[in-house]
């Protein structure tokens, strides 16, 4: 209630000041500094969905890489590989891992502009960590 009671007294300042026709800016420094007409900088692809997702994505990745190479003597963490009688229907927190990253991937909302592409190939690399390759290939 504090913060709508400051901001009303703000406003009400606002509207008094503008009234009066005062300029509260008079004395602002570099008031009368030329205007920036530099080229502005923008994002390519800035509503693509991978810039979302790649936030929820980035910690799991984390988790993955954490539990490859933080056991002992940089290996593998066993005890996060491993079913867990407390996880629901035995699960792993790497089996939850690849569930979520799997699922990123075939959300269907990425998209084929370059960010897009790039986190598919991220997400696509991290999943091939955590299968095993049957096919006989080195």
């Amino acid at each position: 209630m504090a913060n709508i009671g400051l901001a009303n007294k703000i406003e009400s300042g606002v509207k008094v000041t503008e009234q009066s026709g005062l300029d509260i800016a008079k004395n602002v420094e570099g008031r009368d500094a030329k205007p920036d007409t530099s080229p502005q900088k923008t994002v390519n692809y800035a509503a693509d969905p991978a810039y979302s997702l790649c936030l929820k994505d980035n910690g799991f990745i984390t988790q993955l890489s954490n539990i490859i190479t933080q056991g002992p003597g940089g290996g593998v963490e066993w005890d996060h590989v491993r079913p867990s009688t407390n996880a629901p229907q035995g699960g792993s927190e790497i089996k939850f891992l690849i569930n979520m990253l799997q699922d990123s991937r075939d959300s269907g909302t990425l998209t084929n502009n370059p960010p897009s592409v790039n986190l598919k190939g991220i997400l696509d690399d991290s999943l091939k960590v955590t299968h095993h390759d049957t096919s006989g290939d080195p």
